[in-house]
């Protein structure tokens, strides 16, 4: 990993993107050093045909060198496809640019610029009107998104006044705005910024979620309960959550500690059993922990 600059992304009139060039990206997940200089400048001049037409591949330049870059944008799928191939390439680092391409940088847009947009949305709505959602009616840059098109606007009373304590979106209710939620549904706030978890069908908010790990990693602690109607699910539920509260505490005793070393280790030596209806015991099996956790369910 190299010291993280700004990296300005500029595209020729060959390249149709979702989003206005030039624009500059900051602290990518990944960011490798190129001849002793970190790279700083993505020109892009020709756009490659692909079957999705929210998965662009452009050719271009990277401080010169010419690269392949990729970009989803308005696809969960693509996006989560896009982290998991980085992820594997930063896995494959010693075969890079000998056996697999060199692989320079992953970038996500991040959290604070999707409220920076949902923000511009919040103020079109206080301001009495409504205009649709749509990735091409967002323009700009870190700072400077912008709303546009306005071929059609309507007058509109926004029932939402901003967020609180015990908003309705933590809990999973409708949002008093259907656009305003189905905007930030769109951008994935929601699931980002959601502070209950979920186990075995019951949720919990606030103070009780936080004595249980991560909600990113409770499907690889929460054991397979195929063999468990779904009548026998409370009589159990108590065995599972002490053991997570169990991980939790373990968590942070030691803030430092290699999450997937401790997530196998308690796969591996969890001592409680599960019991059906007809009076069967049986060991918890649990779902293989992966660098980049499953899709996580509104």
């Amino acid at each position: 990993m190299s010291a993280i600059a700004p990296l300005m992304i500029s595209a020729t009139e060959r390249c149709n993107l979702p989003f206005d060039t030039p624009c500059t990206l900051y602290n990518p997940t990944y960011s490798v050093p190129q001849d002793n200089q970190t790279v700083t400048s993505l020109v892009l001049d020709k756009a490659i045909n692909t079957v999705d037409p929210d998965s662009h591949v452009c050719r271009g330049t990277l401080d010169g060198r010419r690269v392949i870059a990729k970009f989803a944008y308005d696809s969960n799928y693509l996006a989560e496809f896009l982290k998991s191939e980085a992820d594997n390439y930063e896995t494959l680092k010693a075969l890079q640019g000998t056996c697999i391409p060199r692989f320079y940088m992953y970038h996500e847009m991040k959290d604070d610029e999707k409220i920076e947009v949902f923000k511009q949305f919040v103020k079109f709505h206080l301001s009495g009107y409504y205009v649709h959602y749509g990735r091409e009616n967002i323009v700009g840059s870190p700072g400077k998104y912008r709303i546009v098109d306005f071929h059609a606007i309507d007058g509109h009373d926004c029932p939402w006044e901003g967020f609180k304590e015990n908003d309705p979106v933590s809990h999973g209710r409708p949002f008093p705005c259907l656009s305003l939620g189905e905007v930030g549904r769109y951008m994935e706030i929601w699931k980002k910024f959601r502070k209950d978890v979920m186990i075995l069908g019951k949720s919990y908010y606030g103070k009780d979620a936080e004595e249980f790990p991560p909600k990113k990693i409770i499907p690889y602690l929460v054991p397979d309960m195929i063999p468990i109607t779904f009548m026998d699910i409370g009589a159990n539920r108590e065995t599972v959550e002490e053991s997570l509260k169990q991980f939790k505490k373990n968590m942070d005793e030691d803030p430092n500690c290699d999450i997937k070393e401790l997530i196998n280790s308690y796969q591996k030596n969890s001592s409680y059993t599960l019991e059906n209806s007809d009076g069967k015991q049986f060991r918890p099996r649990f779902m293989v922990y992966e660098p980049t956790p499953p899709q996580e369910w509104m």
